[in-house]
């Protein structure tokens, strides 16, 4: 059973009113790829814009924004990653808030691999709260309507206004604005897919893993199966050795 992941949906703070909440530190994030203009600011002085580079260290409480024709892929240690879409705004957050990032504006794409031991992970945008035991999802913030998609998984969407909760399943998408939450509708999830191109590759260079029950690892199928076919062939070259000694020894 996977971990779950908890999403907090609430206010959407102004840059001029976000605060530092932490400590400021190596968040552990890195770009993994970018284009166009991607600015990245300080909680201290979200007017203080820093072009985004390849490697240059992302501290908690930075302020992260595309603007028209660009886009923005964030990594954890963790591989858990998150896509940006033009126009997006997020924060990476503290640890003291038990959360990655903050969606201010715009839509991200997420897709969770391993989880910390705590086995959750918050993202804050609007109206809402969401929590998922899948891996695969995306969010949407105007401001006034907080909008969830899940590509792959299960997931659960509880409105901070009425408190009402409803499961999201693969295929499935719900909103929330302040009076509450809209009724669960499906979508085309390869249509849905189509609008991310940057995450194809996402998918090829790290597939979901299998959990050892013993060792909480991941297992490498394709290995897995490689061993076990070696094991039996091993096996039956032994019991074919061993039966032709018997048999020697017999007409002997």
């Amino acid at each position: 059973q996977q971990p779950t992941i908890e999403a907090t949906l609430t206010s959407v703070p102004t840059q001029k009113s976000f605060e530092c909440k932490g400590t400021v530190r190596d968040s552990g994030a890195r770009f993994a790829d970018f284009s166009g203009e991607v600015t990245v600011a300080p909680c201290s002085d979200p007017e203080n814009l820093t072009l985004a580079e390849m490697d240059m260290v992302i501290e908690t409480g930075s302020i992260i924004k595309t603007e028209s024709d660009s886009m923005a892929i964030i990594s954890f240690a963790d591989m858990t990653t998150f896509v940006m879409k033009p126009f997006t705004t997020v924060v990476i957050d503290f640890p003291e808030e038990e959360s990655k990032l903050s969606l201010l504006a715009g839509k991200i794409w997420a897709n969770v691999k391993y989880m910390a031991e705590t086995g959750h992970m918050n993202v804050t945008t609007n109206q809402a709260m969401s929590g998922t035991k899948g891996t695969t999802f995306v969010l949407e913030e105007t401001g006034q309507l907080s909008t969830l998609k899940v590509l792959d998984g299960e997931m659960f969407f509880r409105s901070h206004a009425t408190g009402k909760s409803l499961d999201v399943t693969t295929g499935q998408s719900i909103s929330a604005d302040p009076s509450g939450l809209t009724e669960v509708v499906t979508f085309d999830v390869s249509q849905e897919a189509a609008q991310w191109p940057e995450t194809a590759e996402i998918g090829a260079q790290n597939p979901s893993p299998t959990t050892s029950p013993t060792t909480n690892g991941p297992i490498d199928k394709k290995g897995l199966l490689t061993f076990l076919v070696l094991s039996v062939c091993l096996l039956v070259v032994l019991g074919l050795a061993v039966f032709g000694m018997r048999y020697f020894r017999t007409r002997r």
